[in-house]
């Protein structure tokens, strides 16, 4: 069985909407006008998984960070860069792609290249490519060099969970609409440089919430960053898991809040 969306023109096959998958539906008899017709819990179990999955090389150079993103969203995801971009130069896209990750930096941050592929096609998934530069970005220790990786996709944050106790369940799909985030991070550090005091690997879980992010050395000067993160976005948190729920959260918020240093 497949759910079809028929009102985006941007929506590959089989895709569905966040606030769709798990809605009350109707289901149109196709055999018969007796045909008992009754509401039913939509569950889409053959639409396209709705994932983002990046590999990121990132490679400091003097106090700057130069970074290189190749972008897979599959799903709904790939609706609204197909409408963003499907319909602008490359010169405009540049400038929108710059706007919107610019904000993530406090240091300068110069666009120097983008690329889509397929754009006008309704492929289960849209791939595009960019690179930046930061200026100033690392910071310097006495002898070590810093900085901090800067991932596009937030998979967890506070902003809306700040109280310590709720009386209402939460409803996940409300706050998330992915299903899964992977993200593969090489960082190359300059030449005759080495890392250092490597943040430690973190396995998480909360019920249906999985997270993960591993730091590989492959060389001394080669550092791998594999995160994972996937959820049951359709689950509800009751006031009495809430507590756990939030602890869940914060621990992933601090896992991501660490330095990478060399020297």
């Amino acid at each position: 069985e497949y759910y079809i969306e028929l009102t985006d023109n941007y929506f590959p096959f089989a895709s569905l909407p966040n606030n769709l998958n798990g809605a009350l539906a109707l289901e149109i008899p196709s055999k018969s006008v007796n045909e008992k017709a009754e509401l039913i819990k939509l569950k889409a179990n053959n639409r396209t998984k709705d994932v983002i999955k990046r590999i990121m090389e990132i490679t400091p150079s003097d106090g700057d960070l130069n970074v290189a993103i190749k972008t897979i969203k599959y799903g709904n995801f790939s609706s609204s860069v197909r409408e963003d971009f499907g319909n602008l130069d490359n010169e405009k896209q540049k400038q929108n792609m710059e706007k919107s990750i610019a904000g993530s930096y406090k240091n300068n941050l110069r666009l120097e290249k983008i690329s889509f592929n397929d754009l006008d096609k309704l492929n289960d998934s849209v791939t595009y490519s960019y690179s930046y530069k930061v200026t100033n970005e690392i910071a310097e220790i006495g002898s070590l060099n810093t900085f901090k990786i800067i991932y596009p996709d937030i998979v967890a944050s506070l902003d809306n969970f700040s109280s310590e106790t709720r009386d209402y369940p939460i409803e996940y799909w409300s706050y998330e609409n992915a299903d899964a985030y992977e993200t593969t991070v090489n960082i190359i550090a300059p030449a005759g440089k080495k890392f250092v005091e490597l943040p430690k690997d973190e396995i998480l879980s909360f019920k249906g919430l999985k997270y993960s992010i591993q730091y590989t050395l492959k060389t001394p000067g080669k550092l791998i960053v594999t995160r994972k993160f996937s959820d049951g976005r359709e689950q509800q948190i009751s006031p009495e898991d809430y507590p756990a729920f939030k602890a869940f959260f914060e621990k992933i918020v601090k896992a991501e809040q660490k330095f990478i240093a060399y020297k």
